[in-house]
C-alpha cells in the first residue's frame, strides 16, 4: 500500500473544496490522503483591505510554515494568493488544469431600474486592479441611460459572505468576484459544500451577471489556478505532483506572475495580466497603472512571426473593416428579422444583427466583441459577455454553469455568413458600397481584415491583393483567409496596430 499524503489548506469552504479536488486526484493514483485545515490570518481580519494589510501572504504564509515543519506533505493554494517572490524551502511543483481566468460582475436586478443621474453606481471590490480598470470599462457596457459614475467600496470575506453583503447593502449595486470560485461551487457534488452551493445559486437568481473580458479587465496573476506547493527536497511528492500537473496551465501562470514581478508584484498593484494558451499562440493581456504612473495596455498574440516570407522594398499597410478600416457594406434587414426569437440564448455577431423590433431580448446574450457590447448597452440591453475578438469557437463561452444548463445558442448575423457551429439566423443582408472599393491602393503590401466577407469580396474582385501579407484575428475570418493565402503570408493579430508591429521590417 502506498504511504499516506497529508494535504494542508485554509479552512474556508472554497479552500477545502479545492483541496479535495486535488485529494481526489491523488487518491485516484492509489495514495490515501488526510487533510489539515487551518484558519488564515487573512480570514480573521475581515475589515482591512488586503492591499493595506502589512504582511505578505496573509492567506498562505502559515501553511508554508506547516510544510517546512513537515506537518503536511502538500499545500493547496489559490495560486493568485501566493506572494510573487519564491519562499525559501518550498516550491510550487504543479497545478491542475486551470479554470476560467475571468472576473464575474454581479448586479442586483432591482438596481437596473434605478436612476444614477446624481449618484454613484457602487461596486463592491477591494482590488486596486479591478477598481482601476473597471472605472474605464463599466460606464460603456452597463445599459443605464446617461453618463454614470462608477464608485467602489471595499468588501472582504468568502464568496458567500461577499454575496450576502451585496444583497444586504442598499448602497451597493454590484460585486466583482473570480468566476472560477463561483464555477467551482456550482459544479461540486460534494455533500459538505451543498449549503454554500445553494447560497451562490440563490444570489445568482437575484442578480444579472456579466463575464468581464480580459482585454479590458485582465485578472490577478494565476487567477483560476491551484498552486500545489511542496518542500523543495521532497522527491516523493515531486513525483506525485508531476502526475497531476497541467503543463500548459502552469506555463501561463508563470508568464503572468513574472510579468507582474517585472512591475513590482503584489496585490496592491493596479495591474492585471492574463494569458490564454491557444493553438496559434498565447493570448496576452496586460492592463493597468504601473508604480511609475505608466498606463499599461496590451492585448496581443504572443507568437513568432518569423514564418513570414521576407518582402523587400517599401511596406504599404491597409485595413478593411472594423473601427479603423475601410467600410464596404451597408446593411438591410431580411424578412427573418420580423420573427422574434429573443427567447433564445443569442450570440450577436454585430450589434446591428439584433433587430430593433425585438423588444424583450434574451436573458442570455453574448457578442463577438466589445464594440457590439457597447452598442447594445446604449440600446438599454444587458449583455452577459463577449468573445473578445478571439472567435465564437474560443472556449465555447464557458457559461453553462452560470446559465444552469448548456445554452442552445442562436447566432444572429448576415444572410451570407460563413458556416458556424451554432444555429444561424440571417437578420440582415450585406449590400456593397461600390464607391469605397476603389479606395484600395494599388501598391498594398500588407492588409488587415476585420471581416471575412470583405476579404472574399475584394480578393475576388482584385486578384493582385492575394499577393500581399494578410492579417486577421483567430476567428472565422482566419478560416477564409487560409483557404486562399499560404501560411507564410498569414499573420494572426488581434488588432491592426498589432499586425503592423509584427510585420515591421518584413
Amino acid at each position: 500500500m502506498k504511504s499516506l499524503i497529508k494535504i494542508g489548506a485554509r479552512k474556508s469552504e472554497l479552500a477545502r473544496l479545492q483541496a479535495r479536488l486535488v485529494g481526489n486526484r491523488i487518491q485516484a493514483l492509489g495514495y490515501p490522503v488526510e487533510y489539515l485545515f487551518r484558519e488564515a490570518p487573512g480570514d480573521v481580519d475581515l475589515s482591512s483591505p488586503l492591499w493595506q494589510m502589512p504582511q505578505v501572504g496573509v492567506f498562505t504564509s502559515f501553511l508554508h510554515r506547516a510544510l517546512v515543519k513537515r506537518e503536511v506533505d502538500l499545500v493547496v493554494h489559490s495560486w493568485k494568493d501566493l506572494p510573487i517572490d519564491k519562499t525559501p524551502g518550498t516550491i510550487v511543483a504543479g497545478t491542475l488544469k486551470r479554470e476560467d481566468v475571468r472576473d464575474l460582475l454581479l448586479v442586483k436586478k432591482n438596481a437596473m431600474s434605478e436612476s444614477y443621474d446624481k449618484r454613484t453606481f457602487n461596486i463592491l471590490t477591494s482590488s486596486p486592479r479591478r477598481q482601476h480598470n473597471l472605472t474605464k470599462f463599466l460606464p460603456d457596457v452597463l445599459p443605464i441611460p446617461g453618463a454614470i459614475k462608477i464608485g467602489f467600496s471595499d468588501v472582504r470575506g468568502n464568496i458567500q459572505t461577499r454575496m450576502r453583503k451585496l444583497l444586504d447593502n442598499p448602497h451597493a449595486q454590484g460585486l466583482v468576484v473570480a468566476k472560477a470560485a463561483v464555477d467551482r461551487f456550482l459544479e461540486t457534488s460534494e455533500p459538505e459544500f451543498q449549503l454554500a452551493k445553494q447560497a451562490v445559486k440563490a444570489t445568482l437568481q437575484e442578480c444579472v451577471w456579466a463575464v468581464l473580458p480580459i482585454s479590458a479587465n485582465p485578472t490577478a496573476a494565476a487567477q483560476g489556478a491551484l498552486a500545489l506547493e511542496i518542500s523543495d527536497d521532497d522527491a516523493r511528492m515531486q513525483e506525485v505532483v508531476s502526475q497531476l500537473n497541467d503543463r500548459e496551465s502552469f506555463e501561463t501562470c508563470e508568464i503572468e506572475r513574472n510579468t507582474l514581478k517585472s512591475h513590482g508584484g503584489g496585490c496592491h498593484q493596479k495591474i492585471g495580466c492574463s494569458v490564454l494558451a491557444r493553438s496559434y499562440g498565447k493570448v496576452f493581456s496586460l492592463r493597468g497603472l504601473s508604480p511609475k504612473g505608466e498606463e499599461l495596455n496590451e492585448f496581443v498574440v504572443l507568437n513568432d512571426p518569423g514564418h513570414l516570407s521576407v518582402r523587400a522594398g517599401s511596406q504599404n499597410f491597409f485595413c478593411v473593416g472594423g473601427k479603423e478600416g475601410l467600410s464596404l457594406f451597408s446593411r438591410k434587414e431580411t424578412s427573418e428579422a420580423t420573427v422574434d426569437f429573443s427567447h433564445r440564448p443569442l450570440f450577436i455577431a454585430k450589434a446591428e444583427a439584433l433587430p430593433s423590433t425585438w423588444k424583450n431580448p434574451s436573458s442570455l446574450l453574448w457578442t463577438a466583441g466589445i464594440e457590439s457590447w457597447k452598442k447594445l448597452a446604449a440600446r438599454g440591453i444587458w449583455v452577459n459577455g463577449c468573445c473578445d475578438r478571439l472567435g465564437e469557437n474560443d472556449g465555447e463561452f464557458q457559461v453553462d454553469l452560470l446559465h444552469g444548463t448548456r445554452p442552445n445558442w442562436l447566432k444572429l448575423t448576415h444572410s451570407e455568413s460563413e458556416i458556424s457551429q451554432l444555429e444561424t439566423l440571417g437578420t440582415y443582408r450585406l449590400q456593397t458600397d461600390t464607391s469605397n472599393e476603389f479606395q484600395v491602393p494599388d501598391d498594398v503590401t500588407h492588409i488587415y481584415w476585420a471581416s471575412g466577407s470583405a476579404f472574399e469580396h475584394l480578393t475576388t474582385k482584385f486578384s493582385h491583393l492575394l499577393k500581399a501579407v494578410h492579417g486577421c484575428g483567430p476567428g472565422h475570418t482566419l478560416q477564409r483567409v487560409r483557404e486562399k493565402i499560404p501560411s507564410e503570408r498569414v499573420v494572426i493579430a488581434l488588432s491592426y496596430d498589432e499586425f503592423k508591429v509584427k510585420c515591421s521590417g518584413i
